[in-house]
Order: structure tokens, then C-alpha cells, then sequence
């Protein structure tokens, strides 16, 4: 009974790692770019570094030679402790004045990133829905709904740049415009057009 406890175990922890293994894969290159990235930050200092490695010593002091053990263990130090105030979300200060944080920075940002992609979602919801129900005329799905899947950010960035330029049409910047440009750029609109002419075109219309 022992035995079958333990290989139960062994099994059940086997496949925790395994499920876990891009979880930690993650985690390690993260440590391992960042770590890099502190030791160019570190290098690229003219003078002596003070108690912030990423805030600039504008002090005339000249940097003192010592070896590269002596140099590793300060990056390491400055390393953990920027580690130790990230897991604790702070990243530090993005402008002195007015006195802004980077993490309300971070979470501003994301705030917009998610607006804008989940009204891009929605927006590709509508319009594919809207392309199946007329994409039983063989013409529009040829002429309108196929070179409209087949758009890019590249094609909108060219269209952009001649109605601007060409046409003086002003494009304001806004969320649902902003939207628009990922739903057709991104893919979104051409992958749920094809999921749902994959499940319920045939359904519908046959």
C-alpha cells in the first residue's frame, strides 16, 4: 500500500512540474533578461552609482577600478533590491515632477489596452456575424467580404496616409476608431468570420 502511495505521489507531482514547466520557463528567462538588462543599465554609467542604479549621478567623482567579482556582487545587490520592490509593485518614479509613479503608468496603460481590445473583440463579433448572414451571395463574398479579411495594418496605414495627405480627410484618434484598425488589422475579424463559417455556415444556409 506504501508503495502504491508513493508512486500515486510521484505520478501526481511529475505532472504538477509538467504543467508547471513553461510557468517556470518563463520565470527563469524573465530573471535572466532582467539581470542582463540591470548589467547594461550598470555599465552604461559614467560616474559612481548610488544608492538607485537607474537614477543618473551627475557627480564629478571618477568611477573606482575594482574587479569584475567586486562588480558582479554590487549589480546583484542593486538586482535584489529592485526585485524585492517590484514584487511589492514599485517600480520607481516615472517623472519627478509632476511626481508620477511608473506603476500607475503600468495601470493606466493597461486600463486603455484592455478597452481597446476587448471593443476590438466585440466589434469583429458584430461585423463577422453580419458577413455570415450575407455571405450567401456569392458576389459580395467575393468582391466586398474576402479582400476585407484580407486587410492588414499595412493596408490601413497606407489608406490612412493617402485620405490624410491626398484627400486632406481628417482621422481623428479616437478609441473606436482605434478599435476598428486592430479588429480588421489583427486578424481578429478574419478568425471569427472563419470559426463561425466553420460551425454554422452549412447549418444556416444549406
Amino acid at each position: 500500500m506504501k508503495i502504491n502511495n508513493v508512486n500515486k505521489a510521484y505520478i501526481f507531482l511529475r505532472k504538477y512540474l509538467y504543467y508547471c514547466t513553461p510557468l517556470f520557463k518563463s520565470i527563469v528567462t524573465v530573471l535572466v533578461v532582467s539581470y542582463l538588462l540591470m548589467c547594461m543599465v550598470y555599465y552604461s554609467h559614467t560616474g559612481p552609482v548610488g544608492a538607485d542604479i537607474f537614477v543618473l549621478d551627475d557627480s564629478y567623482l571618477e568611477v573606482e577600478e575594482q574587479s569584475f567579482l567586486a562588480t558582479q556582487n554590487e549589480i546583484i545587490r542593486h538586482y535584489f533590491n529592485w526585485v524585492g520592490n517590484a514584487l511589492v509593485l514599485d517600480f520607481g518614479k516615472a517623472f519627478p515632477y509632476p511626481p508620477t509613479s511608473v506603476i500607475s503608468l503600468i495601470t493606466t496603460k493597461m486600463i486603455l489596452s484592455s478597452k481597446l481590445i476587448f471593443l476590438s473583440l466585440f466589434i469583429g463579433i458584430i461585423i463577422s456575424t453580419i458577413f455570415i448572414y450575407i455571405s450567401s451571395f456569392r458576389i459580395i463574398a467575393e468582391l466586398i467580404i474576402e479582400p476585407l479579411l484580407s486587410l492588414s495594418f499595412s493596408h490601413l496605414l497606407v489608406t490612412i496616409i493617402v485620405f490624410k495627405t491626398i484627400f486632406d480627410i481628417k482621422i481623428g484618434a479616437s478609441l473606436l476608431i482605434a478599435s476598428i484598425v486592430l479588429c480588421f488589422g489583427s486578424g481578429f475579424l478574419s478568425d471569427f468570420y472563419y470559426l463561425l463559417f466553420k460551425e454554422y455556415f452549412w447549418t444556416v444556409f444549406m
